[in-house]
């Protein structure tokens, strides 16, 4: 037996701890769940272990701000996260805001104009939300209820695309228009090759001069996802390891072998390597376009998109993860316990963390708890037997592992 401010709890070997409880019911039980030590991280299996290898371990930093990710760029010197109801920055890729505020919807893609003093962001349902800070976002009128996957700065103005050949344009990112497109396909994401664009899309690859008039240059069977470019040559990524091409004019587009059999959702150009990543963690690395090795995000991850400054990579699933290649500490694990109390009084969990200032979040319906989940401001009387999942946070720091309970409420005696 071991006494807990008042409380006699017998300790069970399976951790519960039991409690006396007022009139309404007769006891109270708390079943502690053995969950991972650490949240997620990895070590690519291909990669080095020296402190040069910049891919050589990742770490998840950011949970719950969204459902699901979407892409991720680096603009205005600080990474942007785009999801579900998520605008998220960071300009470490550690501590992470979401700007969203008030706004609904799904984005998927963001720009700027060359001075940096008008931010748009586009997404499902024709959504498009302009800022002069990153900040606060206002949303704006729209002639389109269609998905918009892509967003640059070209030829003058933004350009926004998406499906079924949608092409808007903007001078402000305020006043938007329809253009008439010659081609029917969804477009996805891309990039600017000299002076053309290279766009992926649901059936291949398409490339224009001036954002209206597109030509075919590739078709597929599977959907392309995204194009990146070094400037000489651009790499193409795809639905099918067969759909990893590359192009040194956008014209031709030769077939490149990777070594992986998963889909490729995102590549980026790093100023210095090209960066793949898809579903199952993968992730592929290569100096020039040609040689590819075959690294993993660990885990069984979809990843969305990557970014990537002064050697710092920042990756997004679309599970609502973000993972950074730093070794950064992780919040302590929470503590769950019966807060001390006068005898027979209504039993009160207490949540504890030992990295001071964390801010400890919790749900009631078993799910993993999430920043945006219950804040815990003190101790609490669930009102029934409910499973308790606790996670903490801190600013700078991975958020910690999960801790897990079951509160169990025993029936007053004698009631049915």
């Amino acid at each position: 037996m071991a006494t807990l401010a008042g409380f006699t709890l017998p300790l069970s070997l399976n951790g519960a701890e039991s409690t006396a409880a007022p009139a309404n019911y007769t006891s109270a039980s708390l079943a502690l769940h053995d969950e991972p030590a650490q949240p997620p991280t990895a070590t690519p299996p291909q990669a080095s272990s020296t402190t040069n290898d910049p891919l050589a371990q990742w770490t998840m930093v950011s949970s719950g701000e969204s459902d699901g990710y979407t892409t991720v760029r680096w603009i205005n010197k600080q990474f942007v996260a785009l999801g579900a109801k998520a605008i998220m920055t960071s300009p470490d890729g550690v501590t992470w805001r979401n700007t969203a505020g008030n706004l609904t919807g799904s984005y998927y893609d963001m720009a700027s104009n060359p001075s940096a003093s008008t931010f748009v962001a586009i997404g499902n349902n024709g959504t498009i939300v302009t800022s002069t800070d990153m900040k606060k976002w206002a949303p704006q009128s729209s002639p389109i209820t269609v998905r918009l996957f892509s967003v640059f700065w070209y030829n003058g103005q933004f350009l926004a695309l998406g499906d079924n050949g949608t092409i808007l344009i903007s001078p402000d990112g305020a006043r938007w228009s329809s253009l008439v497109s010659n081609v029917g396909e969804t477009f996805h994401h891309g990039t600017v090759l000299g002076n053309s664009l290279l766009m992926a899309s649901y059936e291949g690859i398409s490339t224009s001069t001036d954002g209206q008039t597109w030509r075919y240059m590739l078709r597929t069977s599977n959907r392309m996802m995204d194009i990146a470019t070094n400037g000489k040559l651009a790499v193409a990524v795809g639905g099918t390891p067969d759909n990893f091409r590359i192009t040194t004019d956008g014209v031709q587009w030769v077939r490149s072998s990777v070594s992986t059999v998963e889909q490729l959702n995102a590549v980026t150009w790093t100023g210095n390597q090209f960066i793949a990543a898809g579903d199952n963690s993968t992730i592929l690395n290569s100096p020039d376009g040609m040689t590819w090795t075959l690294r993993t995000l660990g885990g069984n991850y979809g990843i969305e998109g990557l970014a990537a400054h002064d050697n710092i990579f920042v990756a997004v699933t679309n599970g609502g993860l973000i993972f950074t290649n730093q070794k950064v500490a992780a919040v302590a694990r929470p503590e769950i316990s019966f807060a001390p109390g006068p005898a027979g009084s209504m039993p009160r969990l207490e949540l504890k963390c030992a990295t001071p200032n964390a801010k400890i979040y919790y749900t009631e319906d078993g799910k993993d708890p999430l920043s945006g989940s219950i804040p815990y401001t003190g101790p609490f009387s669930p009102a029934q037997s409910e499973t308790i999942r606790v996670r903490a946070y801190q600013d700078g720091m991975a958020p910690s592992a999960v801790a897990s309970a079951d509160f169990i409420v025993n029936s007053p005696t004698g009631s049915k």
